[in-house]
């Protein structure tokens, strides 16, 4: 479900003015409806946070959920960016080898879910030793779109797709979050 915010929560979201969003807005930012007299701005802000992340940050800026998070060095910003695309990715990747490899849909959704949590735990725990606290890779990183195309890969060994089915069989393991004495 998408998140529809207006003009001035684009605002206050990213601690800008209002006339900042209207310059973005006329250098490409998407939105989802045109404000007029009588009618306000809708703003789908997932499309915002990534039209943000390629047009807008500073090399010492990593864009989050929660805004913009500045560092003190462009190299620490460069590898969260970097540990951010590897976690993005990991989990579609995870899950076409797992089903390749002959697991069944839930337990591929199961590992793709686990190692992208756990290796996401250990790149915040390497970043947290190295001064950069408070970064949810997983939050800032990964969206829907970024996910495997389930559908497609349950299609692809003859077999569909049922999210709330691969939910509980990932529950049910008791290792939604893997530890790693797992």
């Amino acid at each position: 479900m998408l998140e529809h915010v207006n003009r001035k929560q684009v605002a206050s979201h990213y601690g800008v003015s209002l006339p900042t969003v209207d310059g973005w807005v006329r250098k490409g930012c998407p939105f989802v409806t045109r404000g007029s007299k009588g009618a306000e701005w809708a703003f789908d802000l997932a499309a915002v946070q990534n039209w943000v992340a390629r047009y807008w940050s500073r090399p010492l800026q990593v864009v989050t959920p929660k805004g913009l998070q500045s560092f003190n060095t462009t190299e620490k910003a460069e590898v969260v960016r970097a540990l951010g695309h590897v976690i993005q990715h990991c989990g579609a990747t995870i899950a076409g080898m797992a089903v390749k490899a002959g697991a069944t849909i839930p337990v591929a959704y199961a590992i793709d879910q686990m190692a992208s949590v756990r290796l996401a735990e250990i790149a915040e725990s390497y970043l947290e030793g190295r001064g950069v606290a408070g970064i949810s890779l997983i939050e800032t990183f990964t969206s829907r779109e970024t996910e495997a195309d389930w559908s497609t890969l349950a299609q692809s060994v003859g077999a569909t797709f049922d999210e709330d089915a691969c939910e509980s069989y990932l529950h049910e393991t008791g290792h939604f979050s893997p530890t790693a004495d797992n």
